[in-house]
């Protein structure tokens, strides 16, 4: 069951209801994702990018990022977005942030929270290089 490996991994990269362990949370996140949960990639990308219980590698969290945006996961799309903003590519960006509402579910306010900061990226650094 994809659905219930994934929420082991999540209990145990939260701590909940067991101790934090990132380790055994990428071995079932990557379990979740092989049996076809996408909200695995979003949080192996995240367990990547940080470095928690794996080697940090900013390559391998963007492809599995870009392998759930691809997908329509919106998580991936916008961590793919905030991505693209740190290394420059703007456009990338922006087209990852339209999939992100093209597929949003109304009322997820984190995510939307999210797409706000990576739009404000945006326009923070367009308007510097505008001056």
């Amino acid at each position: 069951d994809s659905y219930g490996t994934f929420m082991v991994g999540l209990h145990y990269y939260e701590g909940l209801g067991t101790r934090r362990n990132f380790k055994r949370a990428v071995d079932y996140f990557k379990r979740a994702q092989e049996m076809g949960d996408t909200r695995a990639l979003y949080h192996l990308g995240i367990c990547c990018s940080r470095g928690e219980g794996v080697r940090q590698d900013s390559a391998a969290a963007e492809e599995y990022w870009q392998r759930g945006a691809a997908l329509n996961d919106v998580p991936c799309c916008v961590a793919l977005a905030m991505h693209c903003v740190d290394g420059g590519e703007l456009q990338r960006a922006e087209e990852l942030l339209a999939q992100a509402r093209e597929h949003m579910v109304e009322g997820d306010e984190e995510l939307e929270r999210q797409m706000e900061i990576v739009q404000l990226c945006m326009d923070t650094i367009r308007g510097e290089s505008a001056n």
